[in-house]
């Protein structure tokens, strides 16, 4: 089962004094940001468009065990991100570097759908105390006004993709799932919505298309469509290296040829 975790918090907005590791484009910080910064001399914070990103370059919070260290900044330090009203779904807890480092991604939701591309990911180095050494996010904001209310459900969201000429040719359709969905690729500034998301493709990978469709859940206008097949045809190079001809194993008498002398593999003619 999926933990949860809560945060509702209150914060407010310090004056325009800058500080080490502020970037001038988050200036002021949230106040729970310039805590932090006070809280650890020498810890940096990185901002992107106004908004919070990460901190890093100092230990912060510990704890007896990883997931102590972690669930203590995330108690005590996630207001510092300036975004309050949300939930986190703890997705993978991994060691990393031969157990030098734990790593813990969350995913963010909000009033229970989970939001496309939101995160939060906790580095803890491990040790005598386990202290918290890295933490960066994106984050979806609430909206100011709350948002609007559900009008179109999610068989009314498929259905009017499907009626769409331009995607007559899919013929297999996902079932749709409501999240929370920012169309700007800073999703900390872009505004947020209630939408209905879904794949659609073609079964056949000869003529291969897959697409997701995010559909305002609020008025069913189709908010963002994502090409999910990435073409690789304008890469350019050349291919290095060495391989065995045929199927005997490297041996002194089937010595590796450069691969433009070597013949094709079954799979590469």
């Amino acid at each position: 089962m999926k933990r949860k975790l809560s945060f509702i918090v209150v914060f407010c907005v310090v004056g325009s004094n800058p500080v080490a590791g502020n970037p001038a484009d988050c200036d002021p910080l949230p106040g729970a940001a310039q805590n932090l910064l006070n809280q650890y001399t020498g810890l940096q914070v990185h901002c992107s468009a106004g908004t919070v990103r990460s901190f890093y370059g100092k230990p912060m919070t510990s704890g007896a065990t990883p997931d102590d260290a972690a669930a203590q900044w995330l108690a005590s330090h996630v207001a510092a991100f300036g975004i309050t009203g949300f939930d986190l779904q703890l997705q993978r807890r991994s060691d990393i570097d031969f157990g030098k480092f734990t790593i813990f991604v969350y995913e963010q939701e909000i009033g229970g759908a989970t939001v496309e591309g939101g995160s939060l990911r906790i580095l803890v180095l491990n040790g005598s105390p386990n202290r918290v050494v890295y933490a960066v996010a994106r984050l979806a904001r609430v909206p100011s006004g709350g948002f609007a209310p559900d009008t179109v459900d999610a068989s009314t969201a498929l259905q009017g993709v499907q009626q769409d000429p331009g995607y007559a040719q899919l013929d297999d359709w996902g079932t749709p799932e409501m999240v929370v969905f920012v169309a700007d690729e800073d999703i900390g500034a872009g505004t947020a919505v209630r939408a209905w998301g879904f794949f659609g493709r073609k079964a056949d990978p000869s003529t291969a298309e897959a697409y997701t469709f995010f559909v305002n859940a609020a008025d069913g206008n189709l908010v963002y469509v994502r090409n999910e097949i990435y073409n690789l045809a304008d890469i350019h190079g050349n291919v290095v290296g060495r391989a065995t001809p045929g199927t005997r194993p490297d041996v002194s008498d089937n010595q590796p040829l450069p691969i433009t002398q070597a013949p094709p593999f079954p799979a590469c003619a």
